[in-house]
């Protein structure tokens, strides 16, 4: 995620990361991953319906700071 970031701000260009865009759908992929995994297991049907938001928020993103916010949202929802 902090080369992404660091590549949207243009503070590294490095040849060995990848693109911009091959990178921020490999994070963007590994948060879906996650969040499905969520929703799979998740018992408390409202957090289940937070998570599939979540998804779909995810699914819209452009860039980083998006991706974090839903990152921080769901971690937010597993401490209640």
């Amino acid at each position: 995620m902090q080369n992404v970031m660091f590549m949207e701000h243009g503070e590294t260009y490095s040849k060995h990361l990848g693109s911009l865009d091959k990178q921020f759908c490999a994070v963007q992929g590994y948060i879906e991953k996650a969040l499905l995994y969520l929703i799979k297991k998740t018992k408390n049907e409202n957090n289940r319906n937070l998570f599939q938001d979540y998804l779909i928020k995810l699914r819209a993103a452009t860039n980083t700071t998006e991706l974090m916010t839903i990152v921080n949202l769901a971690m937010d929802t597993l401490k209640t």
